[in-house]
């Protein structure tokens, strides 16, 4: 099996936050095998609360990356806007499987950098993330 090769940005700290188990756990996986520190939420209250928990530790998180539909009385879109007041500087890339929901035309106006297009590639994920820490 042919290693994966080293990252100089390994070290780094990624929120996930996505309300499905599956995605959520290979999300987990693909981080670390990037060499990255992945922390999980189920919604967007526990996702508030790390990130809150992070920038009190001094250790803010280095970027989000956000499911925009959670089922949640408070989806991506409202936490992207309580995680930027929480951590201005933090880069957020949202995850969406609706392809033409507004974020990925524009992603900005949202408070994010990039969007993912869900199902994405393990590549695809890779890309965002060398993008975001150039």
């Amino acid at each position: 099996m042919k290693q994966p090769e080293p990252n100089p940005d390994s070290g780094k700290k990624i929120l996930i936050l996505d309300d499905d188990d599956f995605l959520r756990d290979m999300l987990e996986k693909m981080i670390e095998r990037f060499g990255y520190t992945p922390v999980v939420a189920e919604t967007a209250e526990q996702a508030v609360e790390h990130c809150r928990r992070s920038v009190e530790s001094g250790h803010p998180f280095d970027v989000a990356l956000l499911d925009v539909m959670c089922p949640d009385e408070t989806d991506g879109l409202e936490a992207a806007r309580t995680l930027k007041t929480i951590s201005s500087d933090m880069p957020l890339i949202a995850m969406s499987g609706f392809s033409i929901a507004p974020v990925h035309e524009y992603p900005q106006r949202y408070g994010y950098i990039k969007t993912l297009k869900k199902p994405f590639t393990l590549e695809e994920l890779r890309t965002a993330l060398t993008t975001v820490f150039q």
